[in-house]
């Protein structure tokens, strides 16, 4: 019999959740031949909206999740930090012994940011079928960028199962 080997198929386009000079990707895997798996995923960033991608180099690894934390090398080859407050995209592909696949559609654009840190909790008091507390701010109220509040509300959580799961508060009209 003969089996034909073929380079890895597109992989469906990254989600991203953004971090402090960092963007946590996930995607899922293209289809490959059992007899050529994936070996490696390349990872680009654009910060031009897709005109231009740049390489991540985050070794060679078979997991479909990475941390990007550059766009980019300097004229030494380290790595440029990503720029907290710049939109960029990402897009992957797939290796094979075969080859390398398709590249994923690019995402949607993702902005790392530094969030607020944990506010702390005063006071509690209790009442009638009711809970009365307070809070200070945290002291690092996250990205210090122009034109924006660092943070704009709050949402307040319950949890009646010892924390399992949460349901944010709809306060009363």
């Amino acid at each position: 019999s003969i089996i034909l080997l073929d380079v890895p198929s597109q992989p469906s386009a990254p989600l991203g959740e953004s971090g402090d000079q960092q963007v946590t990707l996930s995607w899922g895997a293209p289809s490959t031949s059992v007899s050529a798996p994936i070996t490696d995923y390349i990872i680009e960033t654009s910060n031009d909206d897709g005109v231009t991608w740049e390489v991540f180099d985050d070794g060679e690894s078979t997991l479909t999740t990475a941390t990007v934390t550059a766009h980019g090398v300097d004229g030494g080859g380290v790595g440029v930090p990503l720029e907290n407050g710049t939109s960029y995209r990402f897009r992957v592909r797939g290796v094979s012994r075969v080859g390398e696949g398709e590249n994923s559609p690019p995402s949607a654009a993702i902005t790392p940011l530094r969030l607020p840190g944990v506010p702390t909790i005063v006071s509690v008091v209790t009442g009638n079928a009711q809970l009365v507390f307070s809070w200070t701010a945290p002291t690092d109220d996250g990205e210090d960028l122009p034109l924006t509040d660092s943070i704009v509300d709050y949402v307040v959580a319950y949890s009646s199962d010892g924390g399992t799961t949460w349901t944010a508060h709809t306060p009363n009209p």
